[in-house]
């Protein structure tokens, strides 16, 4: 029995001093390094991204929060759980930081909670330009800018900064700085397929020199030229387009059919001076037919639906000589529904762009 006792005792010494825990303290350090290919979204390619690293160390086993952040998926706050080193890592892009960093460490010993906090937590960010989907910012310094469509405008640069993208030059001796670069002979080599999902971007050189300091360089892959190639082609309509001396020559490739805002490739023009004609297409009317009563299958109510049929007109260009090659009507089919089901407002009908690329196919050689 004497020994079972010690034994025990031993064993109450052992759960007593575990639970006597240390106050959870808390330190950490930010620091940021450009990865060549980052996935920001599932959605999105990956792409050079300047990526944050906090390397965290407090007491084992404790949650550590961060906040002042706001990533894609709408998150506010990232966790991670220290190891039994009490070590800990959290990442993320340096697009998702909003303002100043916050660290909180928490545990729970005994009902009674612990925290241990860290304010504005600084970033030591590599020298140079980081850029990053149209925008970039220059560390050290306040400079940062934007670029859509060839034009550059930086805010914040230090009188006597000077700023080159490809062949521009301007300094900062006024606020905003804003210079211009003529893309015209790059926009013909863009894609033919305008993809809203992948938006058109062109690798760009861009310098920048602080006041009595080396150029720091960068190449900027500017964006935004998607409406700039659309009413590049869309002004047909007033004369001939010429795309410059690389403008392709020969036989007819492909056509651009073009609807408000849209883009719709039509041939086998791969890139943007094989478009050699230009069609338009726009409502040419409606045709409304009743379809009958149907019931709600959930509710019960009756309601007379009808078929709405929106009729197009297409209207097509020669893009060189700025002639109409042809118009046509094609009229909208469609059916009414078997049940009323999510057609609140009735049934519809419209033109395919399937249909007028056989009509484009025959101008085609």
């Amino acid at each position: 029995m004497r020994v079972s006792h010690v034994l025990v005792g031993a064993l109450a010494l052992v759960v007593a001093t575990g639970c006597r825990k240390k106050p959870v303290f808390l330190k950490a350090t930010a620091s940021s390094a450009t990865v060549a290919a980052y996935k920001y979204s599932p959605y999105a390619a990956p792409e050079p991204s300047e990526i944050v690293t906090i390397a965290i160390e407090s007491t084992p086993s404790t949650t550590v929060t961060l906040t002042g952040v706001s990533t894609f998926e709408g998150k506010t706050s990232l966790d991670t759980l220290t190891d039994a080193k009490g070590k800990g890592k959290l990442e993320l892009p340096f697009q998702d930081v909003r303002g100043a960093l916050q660290l909180e460490a928490m545990r729970s010993d005994r009902g009674k909670v612990q925290r241990a906090t860290l304010a504005d937590l600084p970033i030591a960010r590599e020298p140079g330009i980081h850029a990053l989907r149209g925008s970039f910012d220059v560390v050290p310094g306040t400079c940062t800018g934007h670029v859509t469509a060839g034009t550059l405008t930086a805010t914040g640069c230090p009188k006597g900064t000077r700023i080159t993208l490809a062949t521009a030059s301007a300094s900062a001796d006024s606020a905003p700085l804003t210079l211009s670069v003529d893309l015209s002979d790059r926009l013909v080599a863009l894609p033919a397929a305008l993809d809203t999902e992948k938006p058109l971007r062109i690798p760009l050189p861009l310098s920048v020199a602080l006041p009595g300091q080396k150029p720091f360089t960068a190449t900027f892959e500017a964006s935004g030229f998607e409406q700039q190639v659309r009413d590049r082609f869309a002004s047909v309509k007033s004369g001939p387009v010429s795309l410059g001396p690389r403008d392709a020559r020969g036989s007819r490739h492909g056509a651009a059919l073009i609807e408000g805002r849209g883009w719709h490739l039509s041939g086998d023009a791969v890139v943007a001076r094989e478009i050699d004609l230009v069609a338009f297409r726009a409502a040419a009317g409606t045709r409304t037919s009743s379809c009958g009563t149907y019931t709600q299958r959930t509710t019960g109510k009756t309601q007379t639906l009808s078929l709405t049929l929106t009729d197009t007109a297409a209207t097509l260009y020669d893009r060189r000589s700025g002639r109409v090659l042809g118009r046509r009507t094609f009229r909208a089919t469609g059916r009414c529904g078997d049940t009323a089901g999510a057609a609140a407002g009735g049934f519809s009908g419209t033109v395919m762009n399937s249909e007028i690329d056989k009509w484009i196919a025959g101008f085609l050689r």
